[in-house]
């Protein structure tokens, strides 16, 4: 197997994990926000790095309606046994959930403008390398 196709299938098979994190229980996970109810902090676009951890009254954590429709909010208060959210640009916070809901807490987020274009070079120079590794050979 050539190493081109060996680093693909590696490199594949960990975005797959962290996508996929949530559907498969992995303590990790990650998401690209889709929606505009987090602006000015998270804009469409953007990643979040996701961990299963306690979480406090100010921290993003993402809960979920069923599995297609999840919500990536800032927790706005929370007591004993339920979470209340609040998207940074709603007027009004979330209807209170069970704490159980809440499947991840955000560990850090990247703006789009920043992990698009890195993946990009990224992607380039891995390529390169291996044309380069290949003509060696």
């Amino acid at each position: 197997m050539r190493p081109r196709v060996r680093y693909t299938y590696i490199l594949i098979g960990v975005i797959g994990f962290l996508i996929l994190g949530r559907y498969i229980g992995s303590p990790v996970s990650i998401v690209i926000v889709a929606g505009t109810s987090m602006r000015p902090s998270l804009e469409i676009g953007d990643l979040a790095f996701l961990v299963k951890m306690d979480f406090d009254v100010g921290d993003l954590v993402l809960w979920c309606r069923d599995n297609l429709n999840c919500i990536l909010h800032r927790v706005y208060e929370v007591n004993q046994t339920h979470v209340t959210t609040k998207g940074d640009a709603n007027i009004a916070p979330d209807p209170p959930i069970t704490i159980d809901k809440v499947e991840y807490t955000a560990l850090f987020t990247i703006p789009s403008y920043i992990w698009i274009p890195i993946t990009v070079v990224l992607i380039y120079l891995v390529d390169r390398y291996e044309s380069r590794e290949e003509g060696i050979r």
